[in-house]
């Protein structure tokens, strides 16, 4: 059985540098082995408000740790566009390697005002899916762990066909069961989602072989580091 890794997807409020090299201190003083971004212009709800850059965020943590993974969770192609994804996620691929991790999305319903905002394409699920498949047909060769983020059964279908890994989103362990046999999986999803047994959880998790459990806002370092503790 292979050895899991967890890693934090750092909260929306971080929007300073300062901040981020504080919570890359932490992170790594409790063993974590990576911290992971939203790829938002703003945090969720917050329009006015700003947000770091979720590759440059992840460029910072890997100048700044020798050991830390990091990477958008997940950067949406719909965004940012076929072109100008491709060079820079080769580009922080070819600098970091290994540890720097390329998740890679087409967006859905709750990202779509935001993406209206910048795109320039019309954003139908036919142009989102055919941009996404583009990006992951382009980047394979030079990205060997790349990872789709989403569950639907296109997203399933078009990882499994390309022989890459999928992250999902806060899915049961049910779910995880189902497809764990066909697709490397990656788990993402908040601290809360852990609150019933998040022991029993996580090691459900770890039993189905995932690759990654990415955790979103524990309340306290201290929390989750015992908890991790108890799931190794």
């Amino acid at each position: 059985m292979q050895t899991v890794k967890f890693g934090l997807l750092a909260p929306g409020h971080i929007v300073s540098f300062d901040e981020l090299h504080s919570y890359i201190k932490r992170a790594e003083s409790i063993g974590i082995d990576g911290i992971f971004f939203f790829d938002h212009l703003w945090p969720h709800g917050h329009p006015e408000k700003p947000a770091l850059d979720s590759l440059i965020a992840s460029a910072t943590v890997l100048n700044n740790s020798s050991t830390l993974f990091s990477g958008p969770i997940v950067l949406r192609v719909t965004a940012r566009g076929v072109e100008s994804s491709f060079s820079k996620l080769a580009t922080l691929y070819k600098l970091y390697n290994a540890r720097f991790l390329c998740s890679i999305g087409a967006g859905d319903k709750k990202s779509l005002p935001e993406d209206s905002f910048i795109s320039a394409t019309e954003l139908t699920f036919e142009n989102r899916i055919k941009a996404l498949t583009e990006l992951t047909e382009r980047l394979k060769p030079n990205i060997p762990d790349l990872w789709l983020g989403g569950s639907g059964p296109l997203i399933q279908k078009l990882a499994h066909e390309l022989d890459i890994g999928l992250n999902v989103w806060d899915k049961d362990i049910d779910f995880i069961k189902s497809i764990s046999n066909a697709i490397k999986i990656s788990w993402s999803g908040p601290f809360d989602s852990l609150t019933h047994s998040p022991i029993t959880f996580l090691k459900s998790l770890v039993d189905l072989n995932v690759h990654w459990i990415i955790i979103g806002w524990p309340p306290d370092f201290k929390s989750l580091s015992d908890i991790i503790s108890k799931t190794k």
